[in-house]
């Protein structure tokens, strides 16, 4: 699909004179110096000047310094570098080396018998050549002789003919340089190809065949052999394999004969030099195969000329160098690229043009993808062809290889495109290259010189037939500067050239009259490519007019920027760049999204990537639909529908409410449904009654329903590149899909679309197959109704009870079916479901007539009771008689519904208080006692009620519940030290006390548990209220010194143990911070190395933290911190808690867990609110004692403690390392990041001290 397009053409002038022709010549790869040979024996040199755009000329004329017979004549002449020397060599036999930097020539050898032919291998190490008597001679670079061996082995002397004398031998030499093959003449005038290995053992031989001529060359690659036969019937290039067997062939179009036949480095394409019968000179056709067919891609000619000798370059594949017979050098550049009409509007066909010749393919890849080398029409022309523009509208230009320029039509629709008419009133443009349609104007490259070129500018004019174009005007704009592409941009009508330093001008002539000029773009903050682009294109992509470039070694940029440095090909989409790579995947970049500075931050998904076949490359994508066309390297074609681009165009027709467009694509390339609903919920939702009305069909509907779940698919498989979502789900959407459907789908034709309705209720969540089978009966009893003997087009057509019911079965359990339709109680219906399901009939025909002979209410309970419908069973017993009231009550206690039992013998307040009884016993075995004391007060049994509320821990109710059951002074005096004893063993002294005072009139041991509880100032009430004033000076005081001497140790313990820990915590979490520094491998450390780490004696933490930045602290358990599910230090345990989080976490230093037990210590020994409550209660009563010194130590030792910890809070909190994202992953700034970690750091540290007024400010600046 392929055309190779000239991208440069480059010209030195003549360099003979009228005396002599230019016989061949060869270029020094690395001066980039020139050296031809002349038919007079002459080396014509011509050096490059370093910084110029010119040449020295230097001259060597070899018959005249008698290196060379003055009747020899050159027949090969090669650039050797590691010589860096030119070598010649003559008929007559002398070789001769030509120093490139001496500029001085010798003669190394003779050989006497004279030479037919020199050959170097392809590393320049060894040289084959062809003596006057038909033997092979191999030598090295430095001129000893390896091997001399007849053409043909002597053991096959005597069997083959011998050579002709008239045989012009021609070698050529495998690409990698251990092969080589002649060709030769023998007496029989017949051809004959024999193999050799480099070290001239016969390797294999062709048959012998007449008409084969003396051209000769190996492809690169290694694979074929090339020559050409010319027989009276065809004249054809032939290929052979190393093996001497045929493989292939292809015949010339004109009657020819070849005179040389060259690949180029990479093997794909063919350069064959040939006079054709009946024109003038000779061409240059360069072939290349592909699909099995070998295409004539392009025709070189130099006008009024003969073409001597071309070689292509080895580093540039598609640089091809030629001389001719005057002295004219040239030097053309190729291109491989697709001829595509590239418009972006939807009537572009995307019409591909493939060049073969004279005529051209065409396939427009909107309507079909037909396999090269077919096509879908063909247009034949009266000359090759070169180039093809299409234009933006239904027009197209040809470029032909006699310099014409021919009109087609280019339809919109699936129409061949037609032959209109060559352009009039207008010369050949011969030497034209790059021609491109601009509206009604034709602008190609016009070359000057080596050194610059100009810009054609053809305006023509259309006859009103439309088949008949004048010439107008034409304006050649000189450039001063080599011109590597023209862009024309349809879309905004547009014209850019690029120069071969890749500087790109918009080429600007605003009328016929005007003059053209070349306006500097800008490229993001250069107006040039960062390197040279063969290929190039605009687009509007992040709201601004962009450029986009692809090197010839594969790197992408979008304006200055490198996208890819792999890319292969490229093309546009109406929102996508996309863009294939050497790693074989095909890429999509959105136009609307911007770049990044970092290209590597663009997140590869399933949407903007996808692996393709090796070597693939694009061929067109076509605008306004999602057909991406590729190539593969074998020729054939391969039509992708990339998921990207199907969500882009359903989008497009979601919101035209296109919905049955919509529908059958993701049906066709298997999009999830949820697509149609998720994309926007709201719009779907208003215009159902519009999506039922074009979908229509029950079928469709069916699978939407089946599909829907509860996963937003927007936020998953098909994320919004420019504005991504976080994964969500709604367990309200299947439910409200489902039920706003059914209304629609009742509204519009409820028997039509009887199925989909099931399905709605099926597709919820949870299945509501009670209301399917409701359905089923209804229409059962629909159909008993009608008269089946009238007949009726309708009932034809309508859905039976038993379809409705096997399409339910097929969409459901149908044993699950089977127990609710036996829940319904209408046998009727389960014998319909029973037939459907796998069960036995033996089994459930005799349990059904069991069932149909027992009285309905114990009926109905047998069935519930089977199904574990316990409530309902519950309900339908109690309707049987009081005689199974005991079987309700036993069934209630086995199945825990006392709820249910309570609202079903509401009114009957025996059998209420029967069952409220066994609920208070079964909660008072699950110790729940709040709740059995309430429900033994219901049913009036206030003695279990009492011990209830004694379990529960609720004094005031338990001796309310003594009163009421009339219990004396002494039992309830009794009963309350039972009570207070208990609180005073779990320090609910408050409690205790108050029980002491009210029941027990116990004041001295109601007075000790308040004092017992640090409830000084109460205390001292009571001994006031009740005149025991003696106990405040004995018993209130003295404790109060005790907790005073108490908290005061506690105080400095605790300091000691917060400093220590501390600093060691300190060290600890800087070691983890630095781990990730030290790894240099990059490969993640494990968390037992991480935390070994931290016991490292090495490491201090002035020295730890002044190597680190960008220390973050959050509450979060990610990052490298560790945080388990329980602490040495907690409180008591969970029951039923997993063994695993059950361990024992320990801290010794370096241990695993150090981190953990430390911050666990320190939380410990963080002062509580009730603690710091108590503390300012110990100073005021210390005061009220009159220790004013006591109280002003406490307060003074606690408050240097708090701004201790204060200080150091902070290393509490689990360390994680800094994630520059915010809550959506969006980036953040550097700044944005500080302020965030502030933030949370302080908003978690606030919570680990609360704040509480306990100070005295009399004692803050003792």
């Amino acid at each position: 699909m392929r055309n190779l397009i000239p991208i440069s053409s480059q010209s030195n002038g003549q360099l003979s004179n009228e005396n002599q022709e230019i016989v061949s010549f060869c270029r020094d790869s690395e001066g980039n110096n020139l050296f031809f040979v002349t038919s007079a024996g002459e080396l014509i040199g011509l050096y490059e000047k370093e910084g110029k755009n010119e040449r020295n000329v230097e001259t060597v004329h070899l018959i005249k310094s008698g290196l060379i017979q003055s009747d020899s004549k050159i027949i090969s002449i090669e650039f050797i570098p590691d010589l860096e020397s030119v070598c010649i060599a003559a008929n007559t036999g002398e070789i001769v080396l030509y120093g490139v930097e001496s500029k001085e020539a010798e003669c190394v050898g003779v050989i006497d018998s004279g030479l037919k032919s020199m050959n170097w291998s392809p590393d320049y190490e060894v040289v084959a050549f062809i003596t006057g008597n038909f033997t092979i001679l191999l030598m090295t670079k430095d001129w000893d002789v390896l091997v001399e061996n007849p053409i043909i082995p002597l053991h096959l002397s005597s069997s083959l003919p011998s050579i002709s004398s008239n045989s012009n031998p021609r070698v050529s030499w495998r690409g990698d340089g251990q092969f080589f093959a002649v060709n030769s003449l023998d007496v029989a005038d017949k051809r004959t190809i024999r193999i050799y290995d480099r070290s001239c053992t016969f390797s294999s031989s062709s048959e012998a065949l007449s008409g084969v001529e003396d051209v000769l060359y190996w492809k690169p690659s290694g694979q074929l052999i090339a020559s050409f036969q010319n027989t009276a019937q065809k004249q054809q290039i032939i290929f052979y394999e190393r093996n001497g067997l045929r493989h292939g062939e292809f015949s010339l179009r004109e009657k020819s004969v070849v005179e040389s036949i060259k690949w180029n480095a990479d093997s794909d394409v063919l350069a064959i030099l040939l006079s054709v019968e009946g024109r003038k000179g000779n061409v240059l056709q360069l072939w290349s195969s592909s699909n099995y067919h070998w295409y004539l891609k392009q025709e070189v000619t130099v006008p009024g000329e003969k073409i001597v000798d071309f070689s292509w370059d080895q580093e540039l594949p598609l640089l091809l160098r030629l001389v001719t017979q005057n002295g004219n050098y040239v030097e053309k550049s190729f291109l491989w690229e697709y001829s595509v009409k590239e418009v972006l509007n939807e009537n572009n066909s995307s019409i591909s043009g493939v060049f073969d010749g004279n005529q051209i393919n065409f396939t427009p890849f909107r309507f079909v993808v037909v396999p090269p080398p077919m096509s879908d029409s063909t247009i034949k022309f009266p000359h090759n062809v070169q180039e093809i523009s299409f234009g933006g509208e239904d027009l197209s230009v040809v470029l032909l290889s006699d310099g014409s320029l021919c009109f087609i039509s280019s339809p919109s629709t699936r129409d061949p495109p037609q032959l209109l008419g060559e352009l009039q009133n207008t010369k050949k443009w011969n030497q034209v290259r790059q021609i491109t349609l601009c509206g009604n104007r034709i602008i190609a490259i016009h070359p000057n010189n080596s050194y610059s070129d100009s810009i054609l500018d053809i305006s023509f004019t259309r006859n009103s037939e439309g088949n008949s174009f004048e010439s107008t005007e034409t304006f050649i704009t000189d450039a001063k500067k080599r011109i590597l592409r023209i862009h024309y941009d349809a879309n905004t009508l547009k014209t850019f050239v690029e120069t071969s330093e890749g500087r790109v001008f918009q080429y600007c002539r605003e009328d016929q009259e005007s003059i053209a000029e070349f306006k500097a773009v800008t490229l993001g903050n250069n107006s040039t490519f960062p390197t040279p682009c063969v290929k190039f294109a605009t687009a509007v992509m992040a709201g601004k007019e962009s450029f986009v470039g692809l090197d010839s070694r594969g790197k992408l940029y979008v304006d200055t920027q490198l996208i890819s440095a792999e890319c292969t090909t490229f093309a546009f989409h109406n929102k996508f760049l996309l863009f294939t790579t050497a790693s074989n995947v095909l890429k999509f970049l959105l136009l609307e999204q911007p770049i990044p500075a970092n290209i590597s931050e663009l997140k590869s998904t399933n949407l903007n990537s996808r692996e393709v076949e090796r070597g693939s490359r694009i061929v067109t994508v076509v605008p306004n639909d999602f057909k991406v066309i590729l190539q593969m390297p074998r020729g054939n074609l391969e039509a992708i529908y990339p998921t990207i681009l199907i969500i882009d165009t359903l989008k497009s027709m979601i919101d035209k409410l296109e919905f049955q467009k919509a529908f059958v694509l993701m049906r066709r390339h298997r999009i999830d449904v949820n697509f149609i609903y998720d994309y926007k919920p709201q719009l779907f939702l208003e215009n159902l009654r519009e999506f039922v009305n074009q979908i229509s069909n029950p079928d469709h509907f069916n699978l939407f329903l089946s599909g829907l779940k509860s996963v937003d698919v927007t936020t998953t498989l098909y994320p919004d590149p420019i504005n991504p979502k976080s994964y969500t789900t709604d367990d309200k959407k299947v439910n409200l899909l489902c039920d706003r459907l059914r209304e629609e789908l009742q509204a519009v034709d409820s028997e039509k679309f009887l199925k989909s309705i099931l399905t709605t209720f099926v597709k919820r969540e949870p299945p509501q197959l009670e209301e399917v089978l409701e359905v089923l009966r209804t229409l059962r009893e629909k159909e008993n109704e009608i008269d089946v003997t009238l007949p009726s087009s309708s009932n034809s057509k309508r859905i039976t009870a038993e379809e409705a019911l096997k399409y339910v079965c097929w969409l459901s359990d149908v044993d699950r079916l089977y127990d609710i339709a036996l829940g319904t109680y209408d046998f009727d219906l389960v014998m319909m479901v029973a037939q459907k399901s796998q069960k036995d009939p033996k089994e459930y025909l005799p349990y059904l007539s069991s069932l149909k002979r027992m009285e309905k209410w114990i009926q109905r309970y047998t069935i519930d009771l089977s199904l574990g419908r316990y409530e309902k069973a519950l309900f339908n017993l109690s309707k049987a008689g009081e005689e199974h009231f005991e079987t309700c009550l036993q069934l209630v206690k086995d199945r825990n519904l006392y709820e249910s039992a309570i609202q079903v013998y509401a009114e009957e307040k025996e059998h209420l208080y029967a069952v409220s009884e066994a609920y208070g016993d079964y909660l008072s075995s699950q110790t729940y006692y709040p709740e059995a004391a309430l429900v033994y007060q219901s049913c009036e049994k206030d003695a279990k009620a009492l011990n209830a509320f004694k379990s529960a821990g609720d004094w005031k109710m338990t001796m309310t519940m003594a009163s009421k059951l009339s219990k004396s002074k002494e039992e309830q005096s009794n009963l309350a030290y039972e009570i207070a004893e208990s609180f005073r063993s779990v320090s609910r002294f408050g409690e205790a006390a108050q029980l002491f005072f009210d029941y027990c009139q116990d004041i001295d041991q109601g007075i000790n548990c308040l004092i017992e509880g640090n409830e000084w100032q109460e205390a001292m009430r009571r001994c006031h209220f009740h005149n025991r004033t003696e106990l405040i000076q004995t018993s209130l005081q003295m404790s109060v010194i005790e907790s005073f001497e108490t908290n005061r140790a506690l105080l400095e313990k605790w300091n000691g143990k917060w400093v220590k820990k501390s600093e060691r915590l300190k060290i600890v979490q800087t070691n983890k911070l630095l781990m990730p520094m030290l790894d240099k491998s990059g490969v993640p450390i494990s968390e037992d190395a991480r935390s070994m780490m931290s016991g490292m004696s090495s490491y201090s933490a002035a020295s730890a933290f002044s190597g680190v930045s960008g220390v973050s602290r959050a509450s979060s358990t990610s990052g490298i911190s560790i945080v388990s599910g329980s602490s040495l230090l907690s409180r008591g345990s969970r029951r039923g808690k997993p063994k695993q989080q059950r361990r024992r976490v320990t801290g010794k230093e370096g241990g695993p867990h150090e981190e953990e037990f430390l911050i666990e210590y320190l939380k410990r020994i963080l002062p509580t609110a009730k603690f710091q409550e108590d503390i300012g209660n110990l100073i005021k009563m210390l005061l009220l004692f009159n220790h004013r010194s006591k109280a002003a130590d406490i307060q003074s030792m606690f408050q240097k403690y708090l701004e201790l910890i204060k200080k150091d809070l902070t290393i509490l909190i689990p360390v994680v390392l800094p994630i520059p994202l915010d809550d959506n992953g969006i980036p953040l700034t550097e700044e944005q990041q500080k302020k965030k970690k502030a933030d949370n750091l302080t908003k978690e540290a606030s919570k680990l001290v609360p704040k509480v007024d306990w100070r005295l400010k009399m004692f803050e600046n003792a």
